[in-house]
């Protein structure tokens, strides 16, 4: 099965708006793929929702919650400085070596300018989805599964 790594913004837009990033996180509640979260992540997520976004405290941990019940958690041991550009992002790498992802999914052009890092590819959402639909996971763009 699928395994990945969203960043925090992926999760955010999957949260705040429709389009591909809530579809990929709904193939992740539905466990046609894995997604992969640490506490560094949800922190951050948490930050960004209440913060810049105006959340409430009920809101912010209603979907800490929810993330939580449909990803792999996972504590990275070990830390790499894969994103010299902007040091900040190499939680996303970390977690992904933890989790043993094949993917990375971000917009953010630090982490998709590295391509690869040991055997784990950083992809957009775009590039994401049509990756599961050349291995039959999504049949069709409108679908979310």
């Amino acid at each position: 099965m699928t395994r990945s790594v969203p960043d925090t913004n992926i999760w955010f837009a999957s949260i705040q708006w429709h389009g591909r990033p809530r579809r990929i996180r709904t193939l992740g509640e539905r466990r046609l793929i894995v997604l992969i979260t640490s506490q560094a992540i949800l922190a951050e997520l948490t930050h960004v929702m209440r913060d810049y976004f105006g959340y409430s405290d009920d809101e912010a941990y209603m979907w800490h919650k929810r993330i939580i019940a449909h990803t792999d958690i996972v504590h990275p041991t070990r830390w790499v400085n894969a994103v010299p550009d902007d040091p900040d992002d190499n939680k996303f790498v970390e977690c992904a070596l933890e989790g043993k992802a094949q993917y990375v999914i971000s917009r953010d052009q630090d982490l998709l300018r590295l391509g690869e890092y040991e055997g784990i590819r950083m992809a957009d959402d775009v590039e994401f989805l049509d990756i599961l639909r050349a291995e039959g996971v999504v049949r069709h763009p409108s679908q979310g599964g």
